[in-house]
């Protein structure tokens, strides 16, 4: 399926049905640190809404590609937007861009691509 996201998440969560594996992979949303709490809320909010569309026991890949927003941002906003959803996420893998994008070992931030494999499942008691 392919269409906007809010959307289908919402549709999803309402309808109950839920997706084996849902892939948010959202443009860029801090094209520079000045952008990046802005950004980190946006995350949040995407989090909470693809944890909804997920059903119990299944896959979510959560993805950036915000130099400004690390891999601790990235899955800190998992966690309080599946949080928020009452839901949890248990990340179980990472991945990064390829050897065809290096990172130069002075600029960390150009680890830009990032994604988290989670498993989503409700709030442990």
């Amino acid at each position: 399926m392919r269409e906007d996201a809010r959307h289908a998440f919402q549709q999803a969560s309402q309808e109950g049905k839920g997706f084996d594996l849902v892939v948010c992979d959202p443009p860029k949303l801090a094209p520079s640190r000045a952008n990046r709490d802005g950004a980190l809320g946006a995350y949040k909010s995407l989090a909470s809404a693809a944890c909804r569309a997920v059903r119990p026991g299944g896959i979510l890949v959560f993805c950036s590609c915000s130099s400004a927003v690390s891999l601790d941002d990235l899955t800190r906003a998992l966690a309080l937007g599946a949080r928020d959803a009452r839901l949890q996420a248990q990340v179980f893998d990472r991945h990064f861009q390829g050897g065809d994008h290096p990172v130069p070992a002075v600029f960390p931030e150009g680890l830009y691509l990032k994604a988290l494999i989670a498993r989503v499942e409700a709030l442990s008691a």
